[in-house]
């Protein structure tokens, strides 16, 4: 692995999601930081620009101009919170941004070209009693959103009235939600393909929890769960059917809902630290933690194999 873009915060992310708007690739970023006794949080546009080369008699090279191209101040988001999570819906030729709120709030602008400041709010919805850990929308419907928080609640939401810009501030409306008692979730992540399924990772007392949600069941229904060793921290889909999760015990796993009381293959130790972020893509695995090492897996071989590794970061891999 080599680095091909790098973009220095000056604060903690807390999550990043990467999309493309009017031609441009750019990333979102939520951001937390404690500035005295007082947490504050933004979220951040960072346009990755075009590519650039360079060459020596030796060897060439290719990189991204990375530059910050816009911010939403912590004055424009919730005074005295972090962001924790932060999704973008793209339509046509405008954007939604959504960020989940350290103090429960769901907040969201809009912009209508890739280098305009972000306005004033344009609705903020009191989501959870808590944290909002997670923010996710269905890629088949747009206007389905999915949030999570640490009092152990999943809602799923109908972003239809929210959708258009105008004098009108209209918050999303919550359609369906699902709770457990002594539980923090700490993500939700719709199937890939549908607007009614997602996985829901946490923990639950002092064992990991993944639960398998349908927001077209009844709220007392008996929900699908399977508990793991620790706190589950990451969860991404591969396809309609599997997914990859990762654990504060540095263990990386992958499930099928078909089969859903273990896990198809899992690796303990994977990371010596909890890891914080993962993401697969055709049998490949990338995961990131605590230890600040990005490590690439191959799972073709129903195992979890090191193909290499990535050691330019100096803290924490979000």
């Amino acid at each position: 692995m080599k680095e091909v873009a790098k973009y220095e915060a000056a604060t903690s992310v807390s999550a990043a999601h990467t999309f493309e708007f009017q031609g441009k690739k750019q990333v979102a970023l939520a951001t937390s930081h404690l500035t005295g006794p007082d947490w504050s949080g933004d979220v951040r546009i960072v346009d990755f620009g075009t590519e650039k080369s360079s060459s020596s008699s030796s060897s060439s090279s290719s990189s991204l101009a990375v530059s910050p191209l816009q911010t939403i101040s912590q004055a424009q988001l919730i005074r005295n919170v972090g962001v924790s999570d932060v999704a973008v819906r793209v339509e046509g030729d405008k954007a939604m941004v959504l960020a989940a709120a350290d103090d429960g709030k769901l907040v969201g602008w809009f912009f209508t070209h890739a280098s305009q400041s972000f306005p004033n709010t344009v609705w903020g919805v009191n989501a959870h009693s808590s944290r909002v850990s997670s923010v996710h929308l269905s890629s088949v419907q747009t206007n389905r959103l999915l949030t999570s928080s640490w009092t152990g609640e999943v809602k799923f939401w109908d972003l239809s009235s929210s959708l258009s810009p105008s004098s009108d501030i209209v918050a999303p409306l919550s359609v369906s939600s699902f709770s457990w008692e002594r539980t923090k979730i700490v993500q939700a992540r719709w199937k890939i393909g549908s607007a009614d399924v997602a996985v829901a990772g946490g923990v639950f007392q002092s064992r990991g929890l993944l639960s398998l949600i349908d927001s077209r069941a009844p709220s007392d229904h008996v929900i699908p769960s399977v508990k793991l060793s620790s706190t589950v921290l990451h969860i991404d889909w591969n396809d309609e059917n599997s997914f990859v999760c990762s654990t504060e015990a540095g263990e990386l796993a992958i499930y099928d809902v078909r089969k859903w009381d273990k896990a198809v293959i899992s690796k303990e130790e994977a990371h010596d630290a909890p890891i914080n972020s993962v993401s697969i893509s055709n049998g490949k695995v990338v995961s990131g933690g605590d230890d600040a090492i990005v490590f690439l897996w191959n799972t073709e071989s129903s195992a979890f194999n090191l193909v290499d590794q990535y050691n330019g970061h100096t803290g924490a891999i979000t």
